[in-house]
């Protein structure tokens, strides 16, 4: 378990236990079973790849492209899509009202959108391309992607009940799990 990663823990412990985007809390009792049982908590992604890398662990919760990062590095992981559901993982770029250089803002976010650079985002970091035009080769689709079946299970984020809830979620986090 990856301390900075409890959200998305939540998340997956919480579908995994009946309830939904808009409700984490059906899963704590799961996450203390697992405590309870002796999973680790490591306070970082690098360091959770660390253990994985040395069969310390051997197996988590975490993105998906984070594991083909993972997997690039030579550590032997692999990953699935839960039957649960799937949370997304969504990064995105803004241009501030006061930014000193629009132009080369919005040339920037042009850049990044390229079919080039998502073809590289997807090579490199096991980023799905954002874009239509971007050509991904098969062996990398095949780690990155989803199947059709996957993909149903795709759940966008609940935002509103993860900002108003989040300072709960730590609370429960540090004091009840990790305490």
């Amino acid at each position: 378990i990856i301390d900075i990663q409890y959200q998305y823990t939540m998340m997956a412990a919480g579908l995994a236990s009946g309830g939904s985007m808009s409700d984490f809390d059906p899963g704590k009792e799961r996450l203390l079973a697992c405590k309870k049982a002796g999973a680790r908590i490591y306070p970082s992604n690098e360091a959770f790849a660390q253990a994985l890398k040395t069969e310390e662990i051997a197996c988590g919760i975490m993105w998906k492209a984070r594991a083909v990062q993972w997997q690039n590095a030579g550590i032997n992981v692999q990953t699935v899509a839960p039957k649960e559901g799937v949370p997304m993982y969504v990064s995105g770029f803004v241009i501030p009202k006061n930014a000193p250089n629009k132009e080369g803002a919005y040339a920037w976010l042009d850049a990044m959108m390229a079919p080039s650079a998502q073809e590289n985002f997807a090579v490199d970091m096991g980023y799905n391309p954002t874009v239509t035009n971007a050509k991904v080769a098969d062996d990398v689709q095949k780690r990155i992607g989803f199947t059709p079946e996957e993909q149903k299970r795709l759940l966008d984020l609940d935002y509103a009940y993860v900002a108003k809830n989040d300072s709960a979620f730590q609370d429960w986090w540090n004091k009840t799990f990790k305490g």
